[in-house]
């Protein structure tokens, strides 16, 4: 088993077809099948299940698929720091985080990443936290802002932010002029929440279960500004950070009320990969991220964990 093997293997398992990764790879697709059989061979097990509709892994393939990006990405971490510290850091940084927080950062994070380091490219994933957290640890991703996060010592994650969540409520809600709701009234009211698997909902969800009470949610959207417009346009309260609807609330377009008894609150972390080292690219990106947190949202101490 060598590297070029090992790459091969995982552009094969990545694009799920011989005929598209023969394509990538530039190389004719017997050569490139011919590879994988001595791969298989060499490891007596097979890794690779051929159908009509491509190719999927077994659990042997899933298993060398995590090695094998373990060690290409060690690879390129080597090769970048060959090359010399003083060039300007290149490559394809993989970035996950959650829509919501995809339309507060992402068009800063590409700006500035362009302008501080125009050899960057940066590929932004947006999916649920629970599957921000499997995708990093399958190595399709590079860093993951996620609300979901367990020990392990796979990941070293970074508690980026607690943020204690907050009723939103269209302008002149009728609701007592207090700056503050207890929870079982909040459950009374029309709720505009993301789907089921969403942060803030399964948070909800969770608490509510204690009350015995279900949240009336009227509408699923995970759409942040939908969100935001449909409450603005009386349609339904949502619940998000105080932060997030600063501007809103200044504006007095919408009215911003801290939930308590109980108060909920939920973790931001960011999180990599514990068993690689991170290259110049992904650190660039990581202090990026850090800076646009800490102006977008109130940061809490910041400790790793394992």
């Amino acid at each position: 088993m060598d590297f070029r093997q090992l790459k091969y293997f995982t552009m094969v398992a990545e694009a799920k077809s011989f005929t598209r990764a023969a394509e990538l790879l530039r190389l004719a697709q017997p050569a490139l099948s011919s590879q994988m059989q001595k791969l298989e061979d060499e490891l007596r097990e097979q890794l690779l299940i051929r159908h009509s509709r491509g190719i999927e892994l077994t659990d042997a393939g899933r298993r060398l698929l995590g090695h094998a990006r373990t060690i290409l990405q060690q690879v390129e971490v080597a090769r970048e720091d060959v090359r010399g510290a003083g060039d300007e850091p290149e490559g394809l940084v993989r970035v996950g985080m959650s829509r919501s927080m995809s339309e507060i950062l992402a068009v800063d994070l590409i700006e500035e990443a362009r302008r501080r380091a125009p050899g960057l490219s940066i590929r932004i994933v947006e999916h649920f936290s629970e599957s921000l957290y499997a995708l990093l640890l399958d190595r399709e991703l590079d860093i993951a802002l996620t609300y979901s996060t367990e020990n392990s010592a796979r990941v070293v994650a970074e508690l980026i932010s607690l943020q204690r969540l907050s009723l939103v409520s269209p302008a002149n809600s009728g609701l007592p002029q207090t700056s503050e709701i207890a929870f079982p009234d909040v459950l009374q009211l029309p709720l505009i929440l993301g789907s089921p698997a969403h942060a803030v909902r399964k948070l909800l969800t969770a608490a509510a279960t204690d009350s015995r009470t279900p949240p009336n949610v009227v509408h699923e959207i995970d759409s942040l500004q939908t969100t935001l417009n449909m409450v603005e346009g009386g349609l339904g309260h949502t619940i998000l950070p105080p932060s997030i609807v600063t501007r809103l609330a200044q504006d007095g377009r919408v009215e911003v009320r801290t939930i308590i008894d109980p108060e909920l609150t939920r973790k931001l972390h960011m999180v990599r990969p514990a068993q690689s080292t991170p290259t110049r690219a992904q650190l660039v990106i990581r202090n990026l991220l850090m800076e646009l947190l800490q102006r977008h949202l109130q940061p809490a101490p910041v400790e790793a964990t394992t």
